[in-house]
């Protein structure tokens, strides 16, 4: 099932937590939700679960307006920070929990435990007491409890949290393929970049109203042309590379949809390390009013990630002389020396970085 978030705000007394927040995730996607502390992550879980009414905007499952529904009928499933299994009961009665409420017959809750348990690893564990399990084991079974039901759209918050790192890492790999194995659509929250690397599809950041996303290059190219060609002769933006299939294009969305920062990412090998699998960094453009909030640096941040999940080694650009310190800041290396790019006629330098340094 796809899941919709429209345009959704939620204040707290005086304190605007989501402003216009948008998001859309396909049927099988898992999308992780990111930002700095305060920016409204597990409120935006709380909103599409239906235990926090946003004060604007919509939440749609399979595009079906479900903001007004209670979290029983919405069938979205919630994996807690703390786990929060029932103590006085078994791994097997826990699992089993959300099915009995539902009223499944007692052969249907039999086998779907068997086979969620079997999912997540602990087949042979139905009848442990929750009290004796280890801290990954316990986080299965809260993942387990919450597959049951076979929910539309599962929300992790912080799944991992309170796991040494060899656990974090195996556990988040597993958590993926079980999900993908179900089929279900999820949001991860988590602070941990290794956490939403293992995890997830692609990244939501959250932060002021703008989020980013992938966009078609016809989109963007606008917004380089008012940027990037402002008060030159040749208004061309259409760069070679634009729609091949390894290309991709990351935008910053404000709450409106407004596209107000772009960066195209093409694969482009890098002159003197050959045999390297490295892209190029172009078209790096914000609009005026949104310049000095970072987006520049999330872009970047965002594109990264992608090009960590491809195996990609470095990433390069031809950076203008007056954004070397951005750069710079990112991780960014100048190589060799400047020179005048021909189209927009300034002085230019390479820049270079890993993608995993």
């Amino acid at each position: 099932m796809s899941l919709q978030i429209r345009d959704v705000s939620v204040r707290f007394d005086s304190q605007l937590v989501l402003d216009h927040e948008s998001l859309d995730v396909s049927t099988g996607e898992i999308v992780a939700v990111i930002g700095p502390s305060g920016s409204g992550k597990t409120t935006l879980l709380r909103v599409i679960a239906g235990l926090l009414r946003p004060d604007g905007g919509r939440v749609l499952i399979d595009r079906e307006d479900v903001t007004d529904w209670p979290t029983h009928r919405r069938r979205v499933g919630l994996v807690f920070q703390d786990n929060q299994l029932f103590p006085h009961l078994d791994v097997a009665d826990n699992v089993a929990f959300g099915l009995r409420m539902n009223r499944h017959s007692r052969p249907e809750i039999d086998a779907r435990v068997a086979e969620v348990l079997d999912a997540v690893g602990l087949a042979d564990r139905s009848g442990q007491s929750v009290g004796t399990l280890s801290g990954g084991e316990a986080k299965r079974v809260a993942l387990a409890r919450t597959l049951a039901p076979m929910p539309r759209v599962v929300l992790l918050d912080e799944p991992f949290a309170g796991l040494d790192d060899e656990l974090r890492t195996r556990l988040a790999h597993d958590v993926r393929e079980t999900l993908k194995r179900s089929g279900v659509t999820a949001i991860l929250v988590s602070h941990d970049p290794t956490d939403v690397k293992a995890v997830a599809d692609r990244v939501h950041h959250l932060a002021d109203g703008v989020s980013i996303q992938r966009m078609p290059v016809e989109s963007i190219r606008p917004l380089r042309r008012e940027v990037l060609r402002a008060g030159m002769e040749n208004q061309s933006v259409d760069f070679e590379g634009d729609d091949e299939a390894t290309t991709f294009h990351l935008a910053a969305l404000d709450h409106a949809g407004r596209i107000v920062a772009t960066s195209t990412w093409l694969a482009r090998e890098r002159a003197g390390s050959p045999g390297r699998v490295a892209y190029q960094l172009r078209g790096m453009a914000t609009a005026v009013d949104f310049q000095s909030r970072g987006l520049g640096a999330r872009l970047v941040v965002a594109g990264l990630d992608v090009l960590a999940e491809r195996g990609v080694e470095i990433v390069w650009a031809n950076a203008r002389d007056a954004a070397l310190a951005f750069y710079r800041r990112l991780g960014f290396t100048v190589e060799g020396e400047g020179f005048i790019e021909p189209v927009t006629r300034l002085p230019h330098h390479v820049v270079v970085r890993a993608v995993n340094p």
